[in-house]
């Protein structure tokens, strides 16, 4: 990102905070302080990922269980990713069987180091369809929205 972009960004981020922020002296409600969040939120989410970044990093849900790796990107006929293949289960890589995700479901770090699945460990195989399942159209899942 170049200095002028970066300085944009910073200057755009404190309006932001200022205006989402209460009149000196009051405080803030949840509702605000979610909002406020949010913005932040949105304003450090990167505007494209990195596939080389992605690919080979484990996936985890919100309990810190690691549930498989990201082993491919799925590109639906709209140009834009749609699932990510994950290799779950398994020892060392026998046996693993690779499902798809919709890429929407997954939530990515601001950085990329991060990948979580808000989904249980025993059910992750259970809850998305196979791959090869979804390259011949058969899901038992609805199609992925649009990121």
């Amino acid at each position: 990102m170049s200095t002028k972009n970066g300085v944009l960004m910073t200057t755009l981020g404190a309006v932001c905070i200022f205006l989402a922020n209460p009149v000196l002296g009051e405080e803030m409600n949840e509702s605000q302080r979610m909002q406020q969040q949010g913005m932040m939120q949105q304003m450090s989410k990167p505007v494209a990922y990195e596939t080389s970044r992605l690919i080979g990093r484990d996936v985890v849900n919100h309990q810190g269980e690691t549930l498989g790796k990201i082993r491919n990107l799925a590109i639906g006929s709209n140009g834009q990713v749609t699932y990510a293949v994950l290799g779950v289960g398994g020892i060392v890589g026998l046996g693993e069987k690779d499902i798809a995700v919709p890429f929407n479901q997954l939530q990515i770090s601001p950085d990329q180091t991060r990948v979580t699945l808000n989904v249980s460990k025993d059910r992750v195989t259970s809850e998305f369809s196979a791959f090869e399942d979804v390259r011949k159209g058969e899901t038992k899942m609805q199609q992925p929205m649009e990121r």
